[in-house]
């Protein structure tokens, strides 16, 4: 799953995520999952979702 830097330190700390974070995981764990049933492929998944 693709994190930026930015949010990547919402996970290094400690405590509960805040609503706005959860709801941007879960989005981006669905985006995930949908891009490697998509292409069928992890690798191929991640490169495309990493694209600009």
């Amino acid at each position: 799953m693709l994190v930026s830097l930015h949010d990547r330190r919402f996970i290094v700390r400690p405590g509960p995520l805040l609503v706005e974070k959860t709801d941007r995981a879960v989005l981006l764990a669905r985006v995930d999952r949908l891009a490697v049933n998509v292409f069928g492929d992890f690798a191929k998944a991640h490169r495309w979702l990493r694209k600009p």
